[in-house]
């Protein structure tokens, strides 16, 4: 096996990212094994190792399933760079902006986002005000649970939402 170099990072959110924590600095490394890039980002908040503890269970030759993911993103990217290939079959997705409840859908606009991205969990009343709020300044509308609402909740907050629904090109981890 190739030698493994890894660079930790931080980053910083102005808010809290989901409804399973407050915590604003999110640990994490780039890997880089032979000519391939991977990342280890552990969310110990819904149940990874530690970031200290992933790199240690690296460096000893053992896994976790963050790790392996990572090896197998490293070793993907690794091939294609190789072979002087992109690994996008298509374009590159277009991004989204992910909202913060002060946000304003003008400065989104401004900057060419057309697709908004809003967490929920927290609030759903009031996340299903802001999601109409959204829609209504024109965006395409992308909803993140991150595993925090019951399937019962999820369906309330579903029909609560009524045509803004329509609306929601995807929703991302939305039950437990």
């Amino acid at each position: 096996m190739p030698p493994i170099y890894f660079h930790r990072y931080e980053l910083k959110s102005a808010s809290a990212l989901n409804a399973a924590s407050e915590k604003r600095v999110h640990e994490g490394a780039l890997i880089r094994i032979g000519s391939g890039f991977g990342c280890l980002h552990p969310w110990p908040e819904l149940g990874d190792a530690p970031l200290a503890e992933q790199l240690r269970i690296l460096a000893q030759g053992g896994t976790t399933p963050l790790i392996e993911a990572m090896q197998r993103c490293a070793l993907a990217d690794g091939t294609a760079r190789e072979k002087g290939e992109s690994l996008f079959v298509d374009e590159v997705p277009e991004s989204h902006w992910l909202a913060l409840p002060q946000d304003d859908p003008e400065e989104a606009k401004e900057k060419g986002f057309v697709a908004v991205k809003l967490k929920i969990g927290r609030d759903l009343f009031g996340e299903i005000s802001e999601l109409q709020r959204w829609h209504d300044a024109g965006f395409k509308l992308r909803v993140d649970g991150n595993e925090m609402l019951s399937l019962s909740t999820f369906l309330e907050f579903w029909e609560e939402l009524g045509a803004a629904g329509r609306y929601v090109e995807f929703v991302e981890d939305p039950i437990l």
